[in-house]
């Protein structure tokens, strides 16, 4: 099932026309826009890409679609002719490796977790449709790794099982520019890819690294949205936690799942801000918050193996004093 959703997941982002979780407003409208330094948001169609431009060569976060990689490539050069060096890649999802191929002919080196190029190499193998293997990361990261490029210290970090199990972070930390991939977007419900390693505990403890490495200076380029801010990475992970407590407190006391997916109330005041009009929608945000807290507190569950320790308990109490009774008689 996770190999079907990894090649679902890539080959419907990939086609011209598609949308991963994208704001309506980047729909085919290609911009650089200055975060700073020589740092810069890139948006068209897709993930938010980030650039860093200087001497060493052109360093590119993400490549949304295959199609807009011409478009990437002008709007670069009117900026530098220097070769585009490294693309490295957030995680998997086609709407941030579709233009991998294209880089990599430019000459880039792809570089990306590893689990991001074992998803994208089962994409490959059970794909119809041929795609080529350029679109494979050359240099896999663990956990950390760091370039020296530009005049910057470039810290990439893994955030585990948050959007999916290949999260990358990366962090310019002369430049206090972070950009973090699909771990934090702005304004919107974020997708938390269950079927490919996400997790909403992950979710949450990615975005508490995040705001680790930060502080209230540092300017971040979200997955998708605009430069944010601290205090809006922040937001986030207040929205998931009193989203997540809420739906504990319904479970906890007896709601079942249908009653808790009908209450407008859990949710009612991030969606008059307009969070769930974005690709992930209030009903299907709410339902991954569920399975989670479903996941983490299923009393039924915890009911079930508190009898089960109870039957042991029994059966070891009958047994000692089943030996004791024997013991006794042998004394007479």
């Amino acid at each position: 099932m996770k190999y079907l959703i990894v090649l679902l997941s890539f080959l419907l982002l990939m086609p011209v026309g598609a949308s991963g979780q994208t704001d309506g407003e980047e729909e085919g409208d290609s911009r650089i826009v200055p975060v700073r330094n020589k740092i810069y948001l890139y948006k068209n169609r897709g993930g938010n890409i980030g650039l860093c431009f200087g001497d060493d060569g052109v360093f590119i976060i993400d490549t949304q679609f295959e199609d807009i990689s011409e478009d990437l490539l002008k709007d670069i050069r009117k900026f530098t002719k220097e070769p585009i060096k490294y693309v490295l890649n957030t995680h998997h999802h086609g709407d941030h490796t579709g233009g991998n191929s294209n880089m990599a002919n430019e000459g880039a080196t792809i570089v990306a977790h590893g689990n991001v190029r074992t998803n994208l190499m089962n994409a490959i193998e059970t794909s119809p449709n041929k795609i080529h293997e350029t679109v494979l990361p050359k240099i896999t990261i663990d956990q950390t790794m760091t370039f020296y490029l530009n005049r910057e210290e470039i810290v990439v970090t893994h955030l585990k099982n948050a959007h999916t199990d290949g999260d990358v972070l990366v962090h310019f930390t002369k430049a206090n520019v972070i950009h973090t991939g699909d771990v934090f977007i702005s304004g919107k419900y974020p997708f938390i890819d269950v079927e490919n390693g996400g997790t909403v505990s992950g979710y949450m403890e990615g975005l508490e690294q995040i705001l680790g490495l930060g502080n209230r200076d540092t300017k971040f380029i979200p997955g998708h949205g605009n430069v944010s801010t601290f205090e809006d990475v922040k937001n986030l992970k207040l929205l998931l936690e009193n989203i997540y407590n809420r739906v504990k407190f319904q479970h906890l006391n007896g709601k079942n799942e249908q009653q808790i997916l009908a209450m407008s109330e859990i949710t009612a005041e991030y969606d008059r801000q307009g969070y769930g009009e974005g690709f992930i929608t209030t009903e299907r945000f709410l339902k991954t918050i569920y399975d989670a807290v479903a996941f983490d507190y299923n009393r039924a569950d915890r009911d079930r193996r508190a009898r089960q320790i109870e039957d042991i308990r029994k059966k070891q109490n009958a047994a000692k004093a089943n030996k004791d009774n024997k013991g006794e008689k042998g004394d007479d």
